[in-house]
């Protein structure tokens, strides 16, 4: 993988993590921390939505990793849109 942005091949793996409901607060957070480590963070919190995503060490722009199979599981449990 290299950043689409600036070229630079330095990417760190990461969490793009949501502790409220609408997106309002985001946090980035290095992915070897586990998610109860996280969580005694950020309290209270009203739901917690992960997404992983690589991080640029250079520009910092945030590249969304899509789990299809996670996702696949979700569109079963809540239907297609």
């Amino acid at each position: 993988w290299v950043c689409p942005r600036c070229g630079s091949d330095d990417l760190a793996a990461a969490y793009l993590i949501d502790y409220s409901d609408k997106f309002d607060y985001v946090y980035l957070a290095p992915r070897r921390l586990k998610l109860k480590r996280l969580r005694n963070f950020w309290r209270p919190f009203k739901h917690l939505t992960k997404v992983d995503a690589d991080v640029c060490r250079n520009c910092g722009m945030v590249i969304l990793e899509v789990n299809t199979e996670s996702f696949q599981e979700a569109e079963e449990k809540f239907g297609k849109s």
